[in-house]
């Protein structure tokens, strides 16, 4: 699938989405809160492309399109595509592709089992995209999974990001609206009938 088919099929509202990787900022870096801002930003996905790259959070891969039978792996890190410092391209796109669970010793395999890797640039709400292949074709094993450092050459730039940051601080945060969430579950117990 070319950049332009992907776009024909998918429509994505990128810019949309960069905004959501933009409103979000570090707030759910931490070790407790990062599969949340995973599972946002692979919604979000779904969100910017009219529900057409639907959210199936399946073992390897995040996004399905059953009219395809399209498969793609989400991975999403701050500066994955560009330098923080210089905002160019970065020679290589370093991220890790699995995590097997396993020991040390063990044997272990990867597989290709999306037809791309979608790579977005948390920090500057970029997107990018690659075969799958290509990922396994850089892969490196270790300890707990294999990463991948894929020279940028490879990568298809499907959008660039955004910087400014005006309207994005509009919404309240994820964790105030979680928060409120939780009290407001846990209350429901104590409410006198």
């Amino acid at each position: 699938m070319t950049i332009y088919d992907f776009n024909k099929t998918f429509s994505p509202q990128y810019y949309n989405l960069a905004k959501v990787c933009k409103h979000l900022g570090t707030e759910l870096n931490d070790r407790k809160n990062r599969f949340d801002k995973s599972d946002i930003l692979e919604q979000a996905l779904e969100a910017a492309t009219g529900n057409k790259l639907r959210w199936v959070d399946e073992q390897g891969y995040d996004h399905y399109c059953p009219e395809l039978d399209y498969k793609a792996e989400m991975k999403t890190e701050s500066c994955a595509l560009y330098s923080k410092k210089t905002k160019k391209l970065k020679g290589k796109v370093s991220l890790k592709l699995t995590n097997t669970l396993q020991n040390k010793n063990e044997k272990k395999k990867l597989e290709e089992t999306a037809n791309d890797l979608i790579i977005v640039d948390s920090f500057h709400g970029a997107v990018g995209r690659v075969p799958y292949s290509v990922a396994i074709e850089h892969a490196i094993e270790i300890a707990d999974g294999f990463k991948t450092e894929i020279p940028i050459d490879k990568i298809e730039i499907l959008f660039e990001g955004i910087t400014e940051n005006n309207e994005l601080l509009e919404n309240s945060s994820y964790m105030e609206q979680k928060k409120k969430m939780q009290k407001d579950y846990v209350q429901s117990f104590f409410v006198d009938k």
